[in-house]
């Protein structure tokens, strides 16, 4: 129909349901094991929380995801299902993420930004690897934007 081959990478099929794993699990692996054993925390309205908190399971840490007060149901059900505390508050990702910054401080966590870290970054580059690596020279990519940090990996790999 539109005179193209497709290819598709459906990152969604991770356990987690979320296409921000690999970020997640960058992050928490280069930590020590006192900063596991602190706990972390972060700011997201569902796929980054949702991959924080499985990873964090996984690896033994305490972890903390404050989310809006609009985030769905099944975002926050999904983070708890994983072994997090969701903490709702908040109307927009800003204050989310000013009331995580708080409660890092005030608990001595480590705050896990879903997309402003050089190892969360690295983690969602490994897309960008695996598309260059498996697939034919792409005329065109198309990337999900929400905060920008997947698709800035990404774009910057296959560039």
């Amino acid at each position: 129909m539109l005179g193209a081959e497709i290819w598709l990478k459906f990152e969604n099929l991770q356990y987690t349901d979320s296409f921000k794993d690999r970020g997640s699990l960058f992050k928490l692996v280069s930590m020590s094991d006192a900063e596991l054993k602190a706990g972390v925390i972060a700011a997201s309205a569902g796929n980054h929380a949702q991959g924080v908190a499985y990873y964090a399971r996984r690896l033994g840490a305490p972890a903390f995801i404050v989310m809006p007060e609009f985030t769905p149901y099944t975002k926050v059900e999904g983070v708890k299902r994983f072994g997090a505390e969701a903490i709702l508050y908040g109307e927009t990702l800003e204050e989310v993420g000013s009331e995580a910054r708080l409660i890092e401080q005030e608990r001595g966590l480590t705050y896990i930004h879903r997309y402003d870290d050089p190892h969360v970054a690295s983690g969602q580059d490994t897309i960008g690897l695996e598309l260059a690596e498996d697939g034919p020279e792409f005329d065109d990519v198309v990337i999900p934007i929400g905060g920008g940090g997947l698709f800035a990996e990404i774009a910057t790999t296959l560039a």
